[in-house]
């Protein structure tokens, strides 16, 4: 994919990987799916998952970013199983990141 897009091109620069545009219609199967794009047109596809596909969460992680994972997917899902792995209870993680402009968490 070329580095057009300010945020592909940063995420691409943090993992590694600049990704390959696709048809979302012959997508059969993927863990996560990034959408980016203008901002209107980002919420306004947001806002239709919502309303239309229960299967599928969608997060704007900051304007113009759509991250697309399945409802069964969430950060207290994935929190439970490493705590329950490394043995450390939730009381005593943290967490960062996340929307609505905060960044830390207690659990």
């Amino acid at each position: 994919m070329k580095k057009t897009n300010f945020r592909s091109t940063q995420e691409g620069d943090i993992i590694g990987y600049y990704g390959v545009e696709r048809d979302l219609n012959k997508i059969v199967e993927a863990h996560k799916l990034l959408l980016l794009g203008d901002e209107v047109s980002v919420a306004e596809l947001r806002q239709e998952l919502a309303d239309n596909v229960p299967e599928v969460t969608a997060s704007l992680s900051f304007p113009g970013n759509l991250e697309v994972v399945s409802s069964s997917v969430s950060k207290a899902h994935a929190l439970k199983m490493v705590s329950d792995s490394v043995q450390i209870a939730l009381k005593d993680m943290v967490v960062f990141g996340g929307m609505g402009g905060k960044t830390i968490y207690p659990c």
